[in-house]
Formats: structure tokens, C-alpha cells, sequence
């Protein structure tokens, strides 16, 4: 039985890595590139749902080992569950008092969902926690590698056809006659080239990290130079998509881990600069001087992010115990075009309320220590407090990231996130000699959240053109992605 659960829980996470790898290209008629990978992630989200129903039926035995309860101090344990108890009670308060109460069970709904993954996934013994690890390792190269692949491709064509336009444009042509549009095939494979920047937060401390273990190993000391290029080809395609967001998120990640951890951490800082660096001269090379700078500058500043934080902390002073409610925050104008203010955070604040934003900060602050105590405890310069220092970078790189970005929104980040977390609740589990038990209340409580999201959502899937085409109609110029679908507004009525 043991075998058999472990077998299911690595099917469900070699299917999220399939997602991660292909689920960027597949576009399905009618919906736009995100819905499509929308509606990818819940099939995915689905598939695993029934893995773990199947083991809820073949286990007989009923048992949850939260990480909550292994906690040694009495105190901690009581103080943790009333955080938990504040963060049920104040969360079920702002969706009662939403003006779309099903709208904000979907947001709370999906955040539980991702986190109930990621416990569900997450190893339990060393060796199985070591194979999770390469499999994040396999995936984010597997991903990076297709994508320039991919590019080059494109970029070759671009100069044996007059037409094909250079990337990161949506489409490789684009011809407009009289009233005939005509569109090439896709080439970014994303609605915004923001959401190509998303993916790379998370890939980018992955891959430097694969440089370093490659370069300590013998065997694989040959890989070294070919990942070198990857990173930098990487750099090159993140300047030319003007990922300022990436850029920033990455180097104070490193910064912050540098400060603390300076004598394990050198040696992921000269590949970082030196890639960083030949990714420039790419750019150069290969975009401003045969395309004029066709790119975009990375510290250009043209979002006006600080009107959105200003009116979601306006919102919040309105609404400060309850917050407006969870994915309202499109609400707060009446010709808004983006769902949330481009800073998780603040989003939480005036969406959730100050109450839960407080007991979310617990909790992550908990964690953090917790992981850092854990990190401390590892072998100066083995390999794995590097592994550690990788996952850490990535996190780190991610939060950051989400101060002024909607990186915790899109569906190939969520599930990145579903990944990583697991990596750190893994680390955790594997400290402890369990036994083979069936986690039953954690894997319902995932397959009947999952119920009702779909329940909610599923509906939006037949009339998301109809709502698309009203929006279009009573605000002209403007775009409508209701959040879950995309990052704007809820259905106009």
C-alpha cells in the first residue's frame, strides 16, 4: 500500500511538471492563451484530485500528520491553532459581507487548494524528498531549454521573411488590409510578455543553481558550459522582453541570501553576474544592432503601479477589519482594467482585511523561521544547504517579485509555487520517522474545495466571450479578464 500511495503522489507531481514544460503552447479555440492555461491547470488540478480520491478509497485507515501538531511547545501549538481559528473567522466574515460572495469563495477556495497540494505531494522520506528535488531541477531546465529552442527558431525565420516580426510580439506577423486582419502563428506564447517574465522568476535561481552542482560534480563537469549558454540566452530573452520585475526580484533575492549566507552563497554569484552580463552583450548582438533596439528598456517605469497601491490602500482604510472582499478588488473603479493592484500583498490587505493579512504574516514568519533554523542545521558546503540556498533563492525571488507583479496569479507560477512549497514541507516531514498513513481529511478537503471551485467557475467557461463582448461594449478600448480567468474585472451585469 505504501508503494502504492508513494507511485500515485509521484504521478501527481510528474503531471504538474508536464503542465510546467508544455502547458505554455497549447491554445484552445474560442479562449484567449491564459484561460487556455487556465482551464489546462484545472484539468490538471482534476486528474490529481481522482489519484488521491482512489487512494482515499483503497486506504481503510484514517490519519493527518499537519505539521502544526509536531510542534514541540504546547504554547506555540495553541498559539498557531487561534491564528488559524482568527484566519477562518475573518475570512468567512469578508466573503459575507463581498458583493460577489461565490467570486470570493473561488480566490480563498484556490489559495487552500495550492497549498493542500503542495502538503499532498510533498516527500516524506529522504530519498523520495531527493528525487523531488531533481525532478524541480529536470523540469525548469526542460522548460527553459524548449522555450529557446523554440526561439531560435522564430528568430532564424525573422530574417529569411520580411513579414515575421522579431520577438517578444505575441504573433510572428501581423497584416492588417482594409477590413482583413491577418495573424501569424504565435511565437510569445503568452497574453503579456509579463507572464513569460513570471515563469523566469521562478527558473532562473533553478538553472544557476544546476550550473553550480554540475560544476562541483566530475561526471557532469562537460553539462557546464551548455547550461552556461542557457542562462545566458535566458538573460538575453528577459532584457529583450523588458523584465524589470525578474531583473530586480532575482538580485535581491541573491543579495538578502549573499548578506546571511556569504561563504555558501559565493559561489552562485559569479555565474549570476557573468550570465546576467553575456546576456546583455546577446541582446546587443542579437537585437539592438540588427533590429534598431527593438526591445524594451528594463528599468522603464510607464505602469503607474503606484496609483493601483494607492487605491487599494484607499479601499482598505474603507474596509480595514474585512477588506472589501477576496478578488473584489476590480470593484473599486468603474472603468478598471486590472483585477489586482500588482502587489500581492497589498491585495490581501484591502481584499481579505487587516485580520487575516495579520495571521497570514504569522504563519509565514513561522515558516520562515522554521526553515531557516533547518537551513542552519546543515553541513557548511554540503550539497545540501546549496539545494537549500536554490529552493530559498527561488522563494525569496518569487515574494519579491510579487511586491509589484501579479507572479501569484498566473496558472504556470501557481503551480511553480505548488512545487516549491512542497520541496520546504517535504524538508520538514523527512526530519520525522512516520509511519505509512493515509492522509484522508487533507486529501477531502482538496477534492470537495476543488468541487465547489469548479461548481463556480466551470459556468464562466461557456460565457467568458459573451462577458468579454459586453465589457468591450460598455467601455470601449478596455479589456475584461474577470481574475480568475485573467488579471481584470468581474463580469459587468
Amino acid at each position: 500500500m505504501r508503494g502504492f500511495f508513494l507511485s500515485m503522489k509521484k504521478v501527481s507531481i510528474i503531471i504538474c511538471t508536464v503542465f510546467l514544460i508544455f502547458g505554455t503552447y497549447p491554445h484552445l479555440s474560442d479562449f484567449s492563451l491564459y484561460d487556455s492555461k487556465r482551464i489546462l491547470q484545472l484539468a490538471v488540478l482534476t486528474i490529481i484530485g481522482l489519484f488521491f480520491c482512489v487512494i482515499g478509497i483503497v486506504s481503510k485507515r484514517s490519519y493527518i500528520n499537519f505539521t502544526i501538531n509536531n510542534l514541540k511547545f504546547k504554547n506555540r501549538i495553541l498559539g498557531l491553532n487561534f491564528v488559524l481559528v482568527v484566519l477562518l473567522f475573518s475570512t468567512s466574515v469578508s466573503i459575507l459581507l463581498s458583493n460577489y460572495p461565490e467570486k470570493a469563495v473561488v480566490d480563498v477556495l484556490f489559495h487552500l487548494i495550492l497549498l493542500l497540494l503542495a502538503y499532498l505531494v510533498s516527500s516524506t522520506f529522504l530519498k523520495e524528498h531527493y528525487w523531488l528535488g531533481k525532478v524541480i531541477y529536470i523540469t525548469a531546465l526542460s522548460y527553459v531549454g524548449l522555450y529557446i529552442v523554440l526561439f531560435i527558431g522564430n528568430y532564424i525565420s525573422s530574417f529569411l521573411n520580411p513579414l515575421i516580426s522579431v520577438w517578444p510580439n505575441n504573433v510572428d506577423y501581423s497584416i492588417d488590409i482594409g477590413d482583413i486582419s491577418m495573424l501569424g502563428k504565435e511565437v510569445l506564447f503568452f497574453v503579456n510578455r509579463r507572464f513569460f517574465n513570471h515563469t523566469q522568476t521562478w527558473t532562473f535561481p533553478l538553472i544557476i543553481g544546476l550550473f553550480v552542482f554540475f560544476k562541483r560534480s566530475k561526471d557532469y563537469k562537460n553539462f557546464t558550459p551548455l547550461i552556461f549558454i542557457i542562462i545566458s540566452l535566458w538573460w538575453m530573452m528577459l532584457f529583450q522582453s523588458g523584465g524589470r520585475g525578474t531583473t530586480l526580484s532575482i538580485f535581491v533575492a541573491a543579495a538578502f541570501l549573499w548578506a546571511f549566507s556569504r561563504k555558501d552563497f559565493t559561489p552562485f554569484v559569479r555565474p549570476l553576474i557573468v550570465s546576467s552580463l553575456a546576456g546583455w552583450g546577446l541582446k546587443y548582438l542579437l537585437f539592438d544592432l540588427p533590429f534598431s533596439g527593438s526591445g524594451q528598456a528594463v528599468l522603464r517605469t510607464q505602469n503607474n503601479r503606484t496609483f493601483r497601491w494607492e487605491g487599494a490602500l484607499e479601499v482598505w482604510w474603507e474596509n480595514p477589519f474585512f477588506g472589501i472582499g477576496p478578488g473584489h478588488y476590480g470593484e473599486i473603479g468603474p472603468t478598471q482594467f486590472v483585477g489586482h493592484p500588482h502587489n500581492y500583498y497589498l491585495q490581501i490587505l484591502s481584499e481579505w482585511g487587516v485580520f487575516a493579512f495579520i495571521c497570514i504574516s504569522i504563519l509565514f514568519f513561522v515558516a520562515a523561521s522554521f526553515a531557516w533554523k533547518k537551513f542552519e542545521e546543515t553541513k557548511p558546503g554540503s550539497t545540501n544547504r546549496l539545494n537549500f540556498l536554490v529552493m530559498s533563492w527561488v522563494f525569496i525571488a518569487a515574494c519579491c517579485h510579487a511586491f509589484f507583479s501579479g507572479v501569484m496569479h498566473t496558472p504556470l507560477s501557481q503551480m511553480w509555487l505548488v512545487l516549491i512549497l512542497a520541496w520546504f514541507i517535504g524538508y520538514y516531514k523527512r526530519e520525522y520517522n512516520y509511519k505509512f498513513k493515509t492522509d484522508r481529511v487533507p486529501v477531502m478537503a482538496y477534492v470537495i474545495s476543488l468541487a465547489i471551485v469548479l461548481y463556480i467557475v466551470i459556468p464562466d467557461v461557456l460565457t467568458l466571450s459573451d462577458m468579454y463582448q459586453a465589457y468591450a461594449e460598455q467601455y470601449p478600448g478596455q479589456s475584461l479578464y474577470p481574475r480568475f480567468w485573467g488579471q481584470g474585472l468581474f463580469p459587468v451585469e
